[in-house]
This record gives structure tokens, sequence and C-alpha cells, in this order.
């Protein structure tokens, strides 16, 4: 459960390749923009407020490649939240 002044912070870290490779995650996205979630690609915040709803479920979602590899195909990453806030 979480009140309001809480913070949250969703940070997703695709995983290395198999070279070891640390991933670079291109694009980043947020399906509902009426809610209080900031950020960019994949490292997004929000601080609970008094009139956040009382239960939320986000999406976020975007792509991610590795340096000198992939030959332009993108792939994909997926996190999704379940919040409770205490009303």
């Amino acid at each position: 459960m979480l009140s309001p002044g809480d913070h949250v912070q969703i940070k997703v870290t695709p995983p290395k390749n198999a070279e070891g490779k640390e991933a670079i995650v291109t694009s980043g996205y947020y399906d509902n923009p009426d809610l209080l979630w900031k950020g960019n690609l994949a490292d997004w915040y929000s601080t609970i407020t008094p009139d956040y709803p009382s239960s939320h479920s986000g999406h976020f979602h975007g792509d991610y490649g590795y340096s000198g590899t992939n030959a332009g195909r993108a792939l994909t990453w997926e996190a999704k939240t379940d919040l409770e806030v205490v009303k």
C-alpha cells in the first residue's frame, strides 16, 4: 500500500546479450499519460498525491538493442505495475 507523498520508480533493464553487451534502450512509452508518471525510455517515476487513483495499473513498453548488433532489428521490453493507494 502506498500513501500520499510516497515516491515510486520503475526502471527496466533489458538483459545483456550472449556476448555480455549491455542493452541500449531506444524507446519507452507509458500508455496512460493522464496519470502522474514522468520519465523517459525505461526510467519512470511518480510521487503519490492525494488525488492519485486508489487503484492503478500501468503499462510501460518500448524497444532496445545492442551496439553494433541486431542488424536493425528492434527488441521489445514491457513492464506492468499494479499500485494500491490508501485513500
